[in-house]
């Protein structure tokens, strides 16, 4: 039987470029599944470009991209004097780590109003993730249990099984990992065995057929951040996001789709899998 590969591509909606890009990917069924960032101009004309097409849609949680829906000015923590999100948890990791109840309150506020501006566009959500994976880390997991039984979101993205050990050897994915088995691990929570996750923006062609090529588990998922080349893309990055190009070129490459052929991978839709595994 085929292994099952959900292709996720990141960041649709931090631009019209990069939403661009992702859409065509998921025209050609290479991604079949996106997360949305709420918090940005480019929202209204990205999710039209994905209106009629069958993937999986889930909410891209932020606090590093775009401007806040709730938090505004008074929050220095995460926002800065032009009222914009600071562009990486690092700038203050603190808030991330350890935060008051009022500040909980407050990041639970705000993606409460993430969550619901793609519900009012008519998004239903099939899954939760974050930018930075900042979901996973302690001071929000505690929101985030509470939001995916409040909205009835299916799937979460945690690094589970094959990629524990791998991200230990990087301090900053190890962490995120031993966060994430510590907060959720009494918690029934749908997740898919992750490839990518520590990979990010590193996803080459080479790269692509090495995790084809060693995925040696029936079900998982990929993450991908792909998009086109534009100047509004740097406005949403602490660096210059040249791997967009990069990884929009290795997806669309046709070595890429030989190696899902020749390794025997599908690429589906989380609500696939089942039917998939019980034919």
């Amino acid at each position: 039987m085929s292994k099952l590969l959900v292709i996720n591509a990141d960041d649709f909606a931090m631009t019209k470029p990069i939403s661009s890009g992702i859409a065509d990917l998921c025209r050609r069924q290479v991604v079949t599944s996106v997360s949305i960032v709420a918090t940005t101009p480019a929202l209204e004309s990205s999710l039209d470009l994905i209106r009629d097409l069958d993937i999986d849609t889930g909410i891209h949680l932020t606090l590093n991209a775009g401007r806040p829906l709730f938090m505004y000015k008074n929050y220095p923590e995460f926002v800065d004097r032009d009222g914009d999100f600071w562009k990486t948890p690092m700038h203050n990791p603190w808030p991330y780590l350890t935060a008051s109840r009022s500040m909980q309150s407050a990041i639970n506020d705000e993606f409460k109003m993430q969550i619901e501006l793609l519900q009012y566009h008519g998004i239903k959500l099939t899954h939760l993730d974050s930018h930075f994976h900042i979901h996973l880390f302690p001071a929000l997991a505690p929101i985030i249990k509470d939001l995916m039984r409040e909205y009835h979101i299916p799937y979460m993205r945690r690094p589970l099984g094959r990629s524990f050990f791998i991200d230990l050897q990087q301090p900053l994915y190890g962490f995120i990992t031993c966060s994430s088995y510590l907060c959720f691990r009494h918690e029934q929570i749908n997740s898919l065995s992750l490839y990518g996750f520590s990979e990010a923006g590193r996803l080459s062609e080479e790269y692509l057929k090495k995790i084809l090529n060693g995925m040696d588990i029936p079900v998982a998922e990929l993450i991908v951040h792909p998009g086109l080349e534009s100047s509004d893309n740097k406005g949403y990055y602490a660096v210059i996001p040249t791997h967009l190009k990069k990884e929009f070129d290795a997806l669309t490459s046709l070595a890429t789709q030989k190696y899902l052929s020749k390794f025997d991978i599908k690429s589906v839709r989380r609500q696939e899998i089942f039917n998939c595994l019980w034919k």
